[in-house]
């Protein structure tokens, strides 16, 4: 009996982090989805250059660009999003867009590949919350 007990503790908590961390990778898919609609509808594009990479945890990396802004401010900012698959090199030019309205917010304008993040998130909650879904239907043929 303990066994089965532990067994079944074990296949709840497995089940409870699939759909905890698919959830998050739905956020985060949201979360980025907005931006760049936001970017997309609002934003401004500028010829700018990579001038750092910043190192987060766990081996994130977010480009860092200098470039000016239409009322001629030349600023350097860091991308709102970590860097995926097309990741661009110190020293490379490329075109952003940034929010005009605060310009905080910029990110590089890979064309298609703007949507690698989202992309990345929502293939995640897809897969977890199918894992859920297994392992529940899993769950319930063996306590039969």
């Amino acid at each position: 009996m303990p066994r089965q007990t532990e067994n079944k503790r074990k296949a709840i908590l497995g089940i409870a982090a699939c759909f905890l961390l698919g959830t998050a990778c739905l956020v985060a898919a949201i979360f980025e989805t907005r931006t760049i609609h936001h970017l997309l509808r609002e934003g401004r594009r500028a010829k700018a250059t990579v001038v750092g990479i910043e190192r987060g945890a766990k081996g994130a990396k977010w480009a860092i660009y200098r470039f000016t802004t239409e009322t001629g401010a030349t600023v350097t900012l860091r991308d709102v999003f970590a860097m995926y698959l097309v990741r661009p090199r110190r020293g490379e030019a490329l075109s952003v867009l940034y929010d005009p309205s605060g310009p905080g917010r910029v990110t590089a304008d890979l064309g298609i590949w703007i949507w690698q993040g989202p992309t990345i998130f929502g293939a995640g909650f897809v897969l977890l919350f199918g894992l859920g879904i297994i392992l529940i239907r899993a769950e319930r043929t063996i306590r039969k």
